[in-house]
């Protein structure tokens, strides 16, 4: 069961009365017009920790690789699976092609821990194939193939900063499968991920969450070989990792009560971890306080713990706010959609996160149609590892103007 904490209520304002119950007009302030008369803070908010369930994870600009075991949040993972998409099509292996090495490498973006506790890495062939046309969330952890284990001779991830590489040296017979298949299996993309539906890699780690670009130059699988016509001669066939080849992240389920069940802090994580319900209470004692007022701006506010400002884990650069609407759906905010991110904000500014949503606190007291749940969540925890504790105490501050 999810345990809410209430925040003790203050109102602190500077405020002319009057007697007409309805909120006059929206203003969104400008950045650069300091002008604002008046506000109230409001701290009679709500929270809950909940666990996500799932988030989607196909065809994402990273996938993430590894392990953590944080003394917080308890262990996260990291795995994926992907097909192999032909650089060219209607290959011509030449007559008896024999393999002579075999190597999968993926330019890394960033990591997240300590790098050098990345200790072991298991590659298996895919017996079930991945449909590009489907989505894929995940808590899909059966797309994760155990039963045709790689050989990997060796592997690699270097500390070069201008093109840093995460390396594996497979074994010969896994590229002579693929070369077997032949000329006619190797025609196109469609028919070779009919015979070859790709591999699932995991990792094993301390505290380590590899982030690698499918996209980089030089994420590629590579089989080197010779054949009759040019045995001094190294050949080379390649595979694209991102472009269309289908590529899924499978993250383990977090769902740890004491996290949960927290009533001193709010926890955010991503890799599918957790995210916070905010509830604004008392909507009937604002709208008296604001009755016929001008909001100019309205700003919410959640400060950093000492369990992140001291952490080894860095905290989330930048979070993020969805509304629930009356069907139970997460929607962008008007705030982020017509005024722009860089009105919304979110971004970490030394220890605290702060953002604009003027346009939804308007909307809330005005329109019954909008609900007083919020969700505060990382937007891109299906690319991100990062972690965030924050403080129990939220603010609200809305600023207004009298008629």
């Amino acid at each position: 069961m999810i345990k809410i904490y209430k925040l003790s209520f203050l109102l602190s304002l500077i405020l002319i009365s009057c007697t007409d119950s309805n909120i006059i007009g929206l203003e969104v302030q400008p950045e650069d017009e300091d002008i604002l008369f008046n506000n109230i803070i409001i701290q009679n908010i709500d929270f809950s920790n909940i666990s996500e369930d799932s988030v989607r994870t196909d065809e994402t600009t990273r996938l993430l690789l590894g392990e953590m075991n944080d003394d917080l949040f308890g262990y996260s993972s990291a795995s994926f699976t992907t097909q192999f998409y032909l650089q060219d099509e209607n290959i011509d292996l030449g007559t008896n092609p024999e393999v002579i090495s075999v190597n999968l490498t993926y330019n890394y973006s960033d990591y997240y821990g300590d790098l050098a506790n990345f200790s072991l890495v298991q590659v298996y062939e895919n017996q079930e194939s991945l449909d590009k046309q489907q989505e894929y969330y995940s808590n899909e952890g059966s797309l994760i193939s155990k039963d045709s284990l790689v050989h990997i001779n060796s592997y690699e991830t270097s500390l070069d900063l201008d093109n840093p590489l995460f390396t594996l040296d497979l074994e010969k017979e896994f590229g002579k499968k693929i070369l077997d298949l032949g000329n006619s299996q190797l025609q196109n993309n469609e028919i070779f991920q009919q015979y070859f539906k790709g591999i699932s890699v995991l990792a094993y780690a301390d505290n380590t969450i590899l982030m690698l670009n499918p996209e980089g130059t030089n994420s590629k699988f590579r089989i080197y070989y010779k054949n009759d016509e040019n045995q001094n001669d190294t050949l080379l066939l390649e595979f694209l990792l991102g472009n269309d080849a289908a590529r899924v992240n499978v993250f383990n389920e977090k769902s740890n009560p004491v996290i949960i069940n927290n009533t001193d802090n709010i926890y955010i994580q991503s890799m599918s971890g957790y995210k916070s319900k905010i509830i604004i209470n008392n909507l009937d004692s604002i709208k008296d306080i604001l009755a016929n007022k001008t909001i100019n701006k309205a700003t919410i506010n959640f400060g950093l713990s000492s369990e992140s400002v001291n952490s080894f884990y860095d905290a989330h650069e930048k979070l993020f706010i969805r509304r629930v609407d009356k069907s139970g759906n997460l929607v962008d905010l008007a705030d982020y959609t017509l005024e722009g991110e860089s009105f919304f904000k979110g971004n970490l500014d030394e220890s605290s996160y702060q953002f604009n949503i003027t346009r939804y606190i308007h909307s809330l007291l005005t329109n019954n149609m909008y609900t007083n749940e919020l969700h505060l969540l990382d937007k891109d925890a299906n690319i991100k590892a990062n972690r965030t504790v924050l403080e129990k105490n939220i603010s609200l501050i809305i600023y207004y103007s009298q008629l």
